[in-house]
């Protein structure tokens, strides 16, 4: 049998779940202003001691990227490659930072943290695309989450209640959000309600 696509969104208008109010990054910019400082990739970096910097500030060594330092609009926009200065000097962009190129297995995580506290995560695998978005997710049931990236929310979102969502490369985070993955296609109606508080 095959399974219905529905995102968060859709579970939310199909059955009238009246508190969820989070279904993306904007509404959990507007939503959060004690903790939507997560969106700030370049401190994202700077949290896990990740080379990184602002637009003038050069690199000790190539590749990096670059990348938007917050955009709310979808986290790869803008996403590219850098292998030496001159293509740094010729791609300068305003908002923007480049960050050490992570070369490993990219992890979109979701969790539920509740004082944070993780009380339920889960995992996809994310298949790169060349131009920073992805071919496909695969599931990972078995997972486990990294007790660096338990301390991290635990250091950071301290007092946080709510959905957080990481992507991963190399165990360190480079993107993090305050609801679930856009994707959604690992839960159902039963999950969504108990959300819904």
């Amino acid at each position: 049998m095959i399974k219905k696509y529905m995102n968060l969104l859709d579970y939310v208008k199909e059955y009238n779940f009246k508190n969820i109010k989070i279904v993306n990054d904007i509404q959990a910019w507007i939503n959060n202003p004690n903790y939507n400082y997560i969106y700030n990739k370049l401190w994202i970096s700077q949290s896990q001691d990740i080379p990184s910097g602002p637009m003038g500030v050069y690199p000790n060594r190539y590749p990096i990227i670059f990348k938007p330092i917050i955009n709310l609009y979808g986290m790869s926009r803008g996403f590219k490659l850098i292998n030496n200065k001159e293509e740094y000097n010729n791609n300068i962009k305003d908002g923007f930072f480049w960050q050490e190129f992570l070369d490993g297995n990219h992890y979109c995580l979701d969790l539920i943290i509740i004082k944070g506290k993780v009380v339920f995560y889960s995992s996809l695998k994310s298949i790169a695309g060349k131009t920073g978005s992805f071919l496909y997710h695969e599931s990972i049931p078995d997972y486990n989450l990294p007790e660096h990236i338990e301390f991290w929310i635990s250091s950071y979102l301290k007092n946080y209640t709510g959905p957080l969502n990481l992507e991963i490369i190399n165990g360190l985070i480079i993107e993090a959000h305050l609801r679930l993955n856009g994707d959604f296609q690992l839960y159902d109606k039963n999950f969504v309600k108990s959300l819904d508080v």
